[in-house]
């Protein structure tokens, strides 16, 4: 086996990881932003149903979830298109976090600011929308940002369930005899390649929450 075979192969697992990434992290927002509902809720019922589905979703292992969704439920989905179950898994798991993020972002926004727009007439779509949001979201986003670069790492538990991602050529390549260090080093360096920037957009976005609590 070359080298160059190594990279196409990891190239095309990369691809997989990717998915994997970009599907995970749009299913933790869409199941984030109603848990984080539910646990600002003004009703105790809903409150410590929310508590108590964030607890179950972040307290089961992102491997374990994987396992248990792709052998458990035994949907022909996964068996012909297994990175579905990673997706689901990881993006159950990051949904627990990425509820803290919405929260921690409007808590951060001070209550007199609700208060000055029910007294300027707004309702709660405007309020939200015009003054409560614009503060947060810098927030939720830098939060959610970096829970996302955890997610990417989980990512790499998918080819435990013969999921074709990068760790999935990269450990193919080393039973074919390529050098394991070398083999899995690049491996990293490519997670490290997509990492990094999501790092350095967490920094500025913190920086720019920083300026938007300064203002406000």
């Amino acid at each position: 086996m070359t080298w160059s075979a190594v990279g196409l192969g990891m190239l095309t697992g990369l691809g997989v990881t990717l998915q994997i990434f970009a599907g995970g992290v749009i299913l933790a927002i869409l199941l984030g932003m109603p848990l984080a509902a539910a646990r600002r809720s003004g009703s105790g019922v809903l409150r410590f149903a929310g508590a108590g589905v964030s607890m179950l979703m972040r307290g089961i292992p992102p491997v374990v979830w994987i396992l248990l969704i792709y052998y458990g439920f035994k949907l022909e989905l996964f068996r012909d298109y297994p990175q579905g179950a990673a997706i689901l898994a990881l993006g159950i798991v990051t949904a627990a976090y990425v509820c803290d993020a919405i929260r921690a972002g409007l808590d951060s926004v001070p209550r007199g600011q609700g208060e000055a727009a029910k007294a300027l007439a707004l309702g709660w779509p405007s309020t939200m929308w015009q003054v409560i949001l614009p503060q947060a979201f810098p927030i939720i986003l830098s939060t959610t940002t970096a829970y996302s670069i955890t997610l990417l790492k989980n990512s790499a538990l998918a080819s435990i369930v013969a999921v074709a991602d990068l760790m999935f050529y990269a450990h193919a390549a080393v039973m074919r005899g390529m050098p394991p260090l070398a083999t899995y080093f690049a491996a990293g360096a490519a997670y490290l390649l997509i990492a990094l920037p999501l790092g350095f957009l967490v920094k500025w976005l913190e920086g720019r929450s920083v300026i938007a609590q300064v203002r406000s």
